[in-house]
């Protein structure tokens, strides 16, 4: 993206934001690539994480890629890592930063999302204002008649429903691919959903609910349906 208009085959889009090489902007500019939501940290007090570092840039790793052995700081240069934070004991022991990265600038939070967003439905779990155990149809009657009406909001939030959901990012007809068409993530396509929250009322269930893991990004999406349907508020205002 850089000179003034870039050149074409360097310009993103939407078609190739999430992509490297071009990730390697858009992650850290998201906000000219895509509509988003400012969301405050609220007034309570943070958390100074004190530093005990060490210099871990010479210890020898595999690559992930090739398992050849590698330095750390070399194998999170060639794996296209902007930030790099290792925390143990509740200490800062390394953290280093690329791509003109630093410990202030923004950057797409990816799936890092879903773990804030199921933080904050434990909250109101909490505060007695939802049942976590209640079947998701008493939730939300619109999931009445599809595959999630039997589970309940526990089971969404360890993804663990029997709802059928491909995660295959590279198939474009994935389910996955319809996400991101529907929420605008790509350029969206005829007879493809038209908002996120059509995509579940149209998923099976495939086997019974409360069985094993699977990573699932529609039961994030779920979960805060429940979410803003019990406290009236937006998911970014919550």
């Amino acid at each position: 993206m850089v000179g003034f208009p870039p050149p074409l085959d360097k310009r993103i889009t939407l078609e190739n934001w999430d992509r490297p090489p071009f990730n390697r902007w858009s992650f850290q500019n998201i906000r000219e690539v895509l509509p988003t939501a400012k969301v405050a940290k609220g007034p309570g007090p943070t958390w100074e994480i004190p530093r005990a570092e060490q210099d871990f840039d010479d210890l020898e790793v595999r690559h992930p890629r090739n398992g050849r052995l590698g330095h750390v700081r070399d194998v999170l240069e060639q794996t296209y890592t902007d930030g790099f934070i290792l925390i143990h004991d509740n200490r800062i022991v390394y953290e280093r930063y690329f791509n003109d990265m630093g410990a202030h600038t923004l950057h797409l939070s990816q799936s890092v999302a879903k773990s804030v967003t199921a933080t904050v439905c434990g909250i109101l779990i909490h505060r007695g204002l939802i049942d976590r155990d209640a079947p998701l149809k008493e939730l939300i009657p619109e999931l009445d008649t599809c595959g999630y009406a039997d589970a309940t909001l526990r089971q969404v939030l360890d993804m663990r429903s029997g709802v059928r959901f491909g995660e295959t990012y590279t198939d474009p007809d994935s389910d996955i691919a319809m996400v991101d068409y529907a929420a605008g993530w790509k350029p969206h396509r005829a007879g493809k959903p038209e908002a996120v929250l059509d995509i579940p009322l149209v998923l099976e269930q495939e086997r019974e609910h409360g069985g094993f893991f699977q990573y699932r990004s529609i039961e994030t999406d779920v979960m805060a349906w429940v979410m803003q349907r019990v406290t009236n508020k937006g998911i970014a205002e919550l």
